[in-house]
């Protein structure tokens, strides 16, 4: 398993580095299917939100879904526990979530041979089942970004591939905006929605399985969300 640790607007010191990889190191364990990990620190220069001045957000990759946590602190090994818990709790969703999906599996399976014979409509079955996761203060420096460099506004109608990405200053104003290409996948709702979730986002991007056409699900209030189509 890869580990990548960069900072985004910020130097990432030593022990950062350190104290990041010996933590991540379990999450193998929970995800045996993990290809790589990143670990991303930024920080906040506004003095008002000194206390979630740092932010660490963390991304695993693998042969299921992304899954996503972050967290900001005054501290950076403090952010990092925090967003390591986070993670933890999706990976261990998700990871329960793949053994009730084989069991029931099995039990389908199971089912189907029982009613070989007999009448039964296996499909409807399959079909209710299928409906049915002491470090010190880090200060920002000028110097060791490891993070792309801010370009110019024309960078944002640029042709990028799929996982690429590009930070531009709009125009002459102080407003960055980051554009990145993701390739699209076709769900349902239900699994925009878990996908969501193990992501810890508040929206998610994706292609309507029944429709074909671009949607994003989306967080409104309490245990209720939304979805939007373009036709």
């Amino acid at each position: 398993m890869e580990i990548v640790i960069s900072g985004r607007h910020t130097y990432v010191p030593e022990a950062f580095r350190k104290t990041a990889n010996e933590k991540l190191k379990k999450v193998e364990l929970l995800s045996p299917k993990v290809n790589s990990v990143k670990v991303e620190i930024s920080h906040e220069n506004n003095p008002k939100l000194a206390e979630i001045r740092l932010r660490v957000e963390i991304t695993v990759y693998g042969l299921g879904p992304v899954i996503r946590a972050e967290s900001a602190a005054s501290e950076a090994l403090a952010a990092l526990d925090l967003a390591v818990d986070k993670l933890q709790e999706r990976l261990r969703r998700n990871h329960d979530k793949s053994i009730n999906h084989k069991s029931s599996g099995a039990a389908l399976a199971k089912s189907k041979e029982e009613s070989a014979g007999s009448g039964f409509n296996s499909e409807n079955l399959e079909n209710e089942l299928k409906h049915n996761t002491e470090l010190a203060k880090t200060i920002s420096s000028p110097e060791g970004f490891e993070s792309s460099t801010i370009a110019d506004s024309s960078a944002l109608e640029a042709h990028l591939a799929v996982g690429e990405s590009v930070e531009a200053r709009l125009s002459e104003t102080p407003l960055v905006i980051r554009r990145k290409v993701h390739a699209g996948e076709k769900l349902s709702i239900s699994e925009a929605l878990e996908r969501m979730e193990l992501l810890g986002h508040d929206f998610y991007l994706f292609i309507h399985e029944s429709t074909g056409r671009p949607a994003v699900m989306y967080r409104r209030h309490g245990w209720s969300y939304g979805v939007i189509e373009l036709d």
